[in-house]
């Protein structure tokens, strides 16, 4: 609905989890069958995805703030994931993969952040972001859910 123009886009359609939750679960579907064609889910999402897209190019109403740009991200990362499942999995892979979350929840607070400091977009400015958000990122990886997951784990052990 945010894509159409009928909710706010900002808000439910790129920076509150109701509007990207559906990415998450793309990537959760593809864990189970990364086959694009057969995974009807996926497949129905991309083919959904492409058509809004190529909507925005013809229809002036559907030219809102974050369509383009997150439609974007969700039919590249849907075709560029399947393909990545195919590599073997390193610490490196493994160590982004798990600031990824972070990543998503905290890029924001660095955003507003550097736009209460005044500070326009630029490529350093951008860069800088980018860095921030992996830094806190990784403490909100390395302090919270790192732990979160040995306790996990422990307790799963502790039941079988």
């Amino acid at each position: 609905m945010a894509y159409l123009g009928i909710i706010n886009t900002d808000y439910f359609g790129y920076r509150l989890i109701f509007g990207t939750i559906f990415m998450f679960l793309c990537g959760s579907f593809l864990h189970k069958n990364n086959n694009i064609t057969t995974n009807k889910p996926v497949k129905y999402i991309l083919i959904f995805s492409c058509l809004l897209l190529a909507a925005t190019f013809f229809y002036s109403r559907l030219i809102l703030p974050y369509n383009r740009e997150v439609l974007i991200g969700l039919i590249l990362g849907i075709t560029i994931l399947p393909l990545l499942i195919k590599l073997k999995r390193t610490y490196l892979d493994e160590f982004l993969g798990n600031l990824s979350y972070g990543l998503f929840l905290s890029h924001y607070l660095i955003i507003f952040e550097f736009e209460k400091l005044g500070i326009h977009w630029s490529f350093k400015s951008i860069s800088l972001m980018l860095l921030f958000s992996i830094f806190l990122s990784a403490i909100g990886f390395l302090c919270f859910e790192k732990p979160v997951i040995a306790w996990r784990k422990k307790m799963r052990n502790q039941h079988n």
